[in-house]
């Protein structure tokens, strides 16, 4: 009996002890929820950084960068970059996922648990000379930007645009995806052209360059106006730079330029036949214009057409972040088009390597990037059979451009230690793969 007596009394004394120590809990808890009221902004704030960082952390894993140092902007590649980063893609992606170890407290079950899916990307960074010994902030650094500020992006302005037989609606997803890192901006998805992209380009310009006004007008009174960040897929990227000519009063206000699988460089080279065929098709069809002048069959002599009178027109120097992004898979968009580069096969093509000299020599840029994207694309349908599964990719991926947001946050928040700089996002990525570029002397 004084054995159970003595159980009894330890019972009661441990169930006295769990109740005190519920009781204190309770208390914390009530104190914590005061304390939360009191300064809700900065503890969300906090907790938002810290997990971004940690976000930032795992992505890294699949991003790889090489610093160059140059003296020129290079144009001209010696090696078919593309090809050898497609050989090495599907190695170096397993290499990747296997150091890919997530053990955070949060987790994104449709970023994390799909490692084999994620996007690879891999990162050269080209630096003039007299930029070398300059700091460039990243979010990698000892002091990370705020990326919940909540006064952070006011004033700013997203424009949003289309591509060819597009609509405002399908650069939604970047718009919602990019307004994270900036969510305190005014956004644009421009409508002024939609069922339009047929016509002329530089009517399209116009066209949006008075969408821009008007916007900024009802929606940024007096001086209030900022910043003007441009984000365009495929063809929306050359309306964009179309209608900068025209936008000149606010050419301080141009932060950054982005631009989705555009062929900034026309489409004088295609490297597909079946999509050279399909545009003939189309181009005859319809009557597009558009599809004459990137082309650049709009006019008998080549120094006259579109394209590169457009190569030669002020407005992409005013920014002080340019990102171009492309992919090799993409068909659509010409790999060499899009990051703006010349080939070994067409490095005799002066008209072609004037283009690109015309826009790289006016940049006045602190560093250029240029970051291949590797896409794993397993669908079996007409998309990825035509090869525009990747040109679509850049819209749809959702841990794509997540990637590219957290990486890049810094460019988005006005890295203030860059003087500029340039980003070009294309596709595919090799470990280990030398790169060689050089310039090449016109024939007088």
């Amino acid at each position: 009996m004084q054995q159970v007596e003595d159980n009894k009394k330890l019972m009661e004394a441990i169930k006295s002890e769990i109740q005190d120590w519920a009781n204190e809990i309770v208390q914390l808890w009530n104190k914590y929820l005061e304390f939360i009221i009191l300064i809700p902004h900065q503890i969300a704030e906090q907790l938002l950084e810290e997990y971004n960082r940690l976000r930032l952390e795992y992505f890294k894993h699949f991003i790889i960068t090489t610093t160059i140092n140059i003296q020129e902007f290079p144009y001209l590649a010696l090696r078919d970059i593309g090809g050898e980063h497609q050989a090495a893609l599907k190695s170096i992606r397993s290499i990747a996922a296997s150091k890919a170890i997530y053990n955070y407290p949060i987790r994104e079950c449709n970023v994390f648990d799909k490692l084999s899916e994620v996007p690879i990307l891999f990162e050269e960074v080209f630096t003039p000379e007299h930029y070398a010994t300059a700091k460039c902030t990243r979010l990698d650094s000892a002091k990370e930007p705020s990326i919940a500020e909540p006064k952070q992006g006011k004033g700013n302005l997203l424009v949003f645009v289309h591509g060819f037989q597009g609509s405002s609606q399908d650069i939604v997803y970047v718009k919602n995806v990019m307004f994270l890192r900036l969510p305190s901006c005014q956004t644009l998805c421009s409508e002024s052209n939609q069922g339009k992209t047929e016509g002329c380009i530089e009517e399209m310009g116009e066209t949006l360059a008075k969408e821009v006004i008007t916007y900024i007008k009802e929606w940024f009174p007096g001086n209030s106006l900022q910043r003007i960040l441009f984000f365009g897929h495929s063809l929306g990227g050359i309306i964009i730079r179309s209608c900068l000519p025209r936008l000149k009063e606010y050419k301080e206000k141009m932060h950054l330029l982005l631009t989705f699988s555009t062929p900034h460089l026309g489409y004088l080279h295609q490297s597909s036949r079946l999509i050279g065929a399909g545009m003939w098709f189309l181009k005859k069809w319809t009557t597009s214009k558009a599809l004459s002048q990137l082309e650049m069959t709009d006019s008998k002599s080549g120094e006259k057409s579109f394209i590169y009178r457009l190569s030669q027109v002020e407005g992409m120097e005013w920014f002080k972040h340019v990102i171009l992004v492309s992919s090799f898979l993409d068909l659509y968009s010409p790999y060499e088009s899009s990051r703006i580069e010349i080939g070994k096969k067409h490095k005799s093509d002066t008209l072609y390597i004037k283009m690109g000299q015309n826009i790289l020599t006016r940049l006045k840029a602190a560093s250029l990037h240029r970051v291949d994207v590797g896409f794993n694309i397993k669908k079996n349908n007409l998309n990825s059979f035509i090869g525009r599964e990747a040109h679509l990719q850049f819209l749809e991926n959702e841990v794509f451009l997540k990637i590219v947001a957290y990486y890049y946050a810094d460019i988005f928040t006005n890295c203030t230690s860059c003087t500029s700089t340039v980003c070009i996002v294309s596709g595919f990525w090799g470990f280990g793969v030398s790169v060689s570029y050089t310039h090449l002397t016109l024939p007088t």
